[in-house]
């Protein structure tokens, strides 16, 4: 990290500090610190996730991000049981009355649990596994760490029914009791880690963290970027497992910085990893943007466009160098879901 006597500062952001080299991390000052942390937020927030990811550094430049896009199906489950899963626990986590975003941690526990189950035969194991996940995830999100008492068989017979009727072999009469067993199994599997930070939990935090750092006239587009780049996160989600999908907050810094070259607010140049040439930068761009057909042009002067920037790198802890390659990566994953998602 750069010495703040090295570096200039900005008058478009607060206490902006400069990089002094195209690998080097802004700097981050006390007074900006502090309400991080009085919106959750924080630093050390953010260092404490980063320990559930591989690091951006690891995408090399000359590597292509579609390098390992081949069709090599989700670990230990058919795209399409997963999905008919990913769908029905949307339905339940409504009828739980759970917010929108626990869907994404459902899809990363149905992910890590199919990973690690020792179970020869993992779809029969959904109706169970998507009913005790949806169980276990209200006694997370309740304040008071009880919840009502349900049959939790009510959950689990209409996703057998449903995969059932797609051709999966499933067992039909799913019990309260089953659920509750394979529920305390998946916890073993997973090593009571319920937990993993989503691309809605990452693009979330990231979207505190810039808020703080932009002026007004700013944050509705950057409200904008944040929804548009959950959008892509959940049909990403739908289409590729955590495991296949990579490095979750690579992922997640990436829609960000490419949703803010759709808001008009940066240039996709800046964004353009040093080994592609602009007009390969912009294909692949458009080929991950079915609704676009030109490259978006900043609608700010470029000086708040390069303070806008720097913002986004304060926020996602990322040195230019590695704010492109996830850039890149995120492109390249979005193609590839696109890609399959087409008959």
């Amino acid at each position: 990290v750069c010495s703040p006597d090295d570096m200039a500062a900005s008058s478009y952001n607060k206490g902006l500090v400069l990089p002094c080299s195209d690998h080097e991390r802004l700097l981050i000052s006390e007074a900006v610190e502090d309400e991080f942390n009085a919106v959750q937020a924080s630093t050390d927030l953010l260092f404490a996730w980063d320990s559930f990811e591989c690091s951006a550094e690891a995408f090399q430049e000359g590597r292509d991000a579609s390098a390992h896009d081949e069709e090599r199906g989700d670990v230990g489950l058919a795209v399409e049981a997963r999905q008919t899963v990913l769908y029905l626990m949307a339905e339940l986590i409504a009828l739980a009355g759970l917010p929108e975003r626990v869907w994404f941690q459902a899809a990363g526990l149905l992910d890590a649990s199919v990973a690690a189950s020792a179970q020869t035969d993992v779809v029969r194991t959904l109706p169970a596994a998507c009913a005790a996940i949806v169980n276990l995830l209200r006694k997370v999100e309740s304040a008071e760490g009880q919840v009502q008492e349900l049959d939790l068989s009510t959950w689990a017979i209409p996703v057998a029914s449903q995969l059932s009727r797609q051709g999966f072999e499933v067992p039909l009469n799913v019990t309260h009791r089953d659920v509750l067993v394979h529920e305390a199994r998946m916890l073993q599997e997973i090593e009571w880690k319920v937990f993993m930070p989503s691309a809605e939990s990452w693009i979330t935090l990231l979207g505190a963290r810039l808020q703080i750092l932009i002026d007004e006239p700013f944050l509705e587009m950057v409200r904008w970027s944040m929804d548009r780049s959950v959008c892509a996160a959940r049909f990403l989600v739908m289409w590729r497992s955590r495991a296949d999908s990579g490095c979750v907050k690579a992922l997640a810094c990436g829609f960000f910085g490419l949703h803010l070259v759709l808001g008009g607010l940066l240039p996709l140049d800046v964004l353009r990893p040093r080994h592609m040439q602009a007009d390969e930068w912009e294909h692949l761009f458009l080929e991950s943007q079915p609704d676009v057909d030109t490259v978006p042009q900043p609608g700010v002067p470029e000086e708040l466009a390069q303070a806008l920037h720097h913002a986004l790198l304060r926020a996602t802890n990322y040195s230019p160098k590695a704010l492109r390659q996830a850039c890149f990566f995120s492109l390249g994953r979005l193609r590839s879901a696109l890609a399959r998602a087409r008959p």
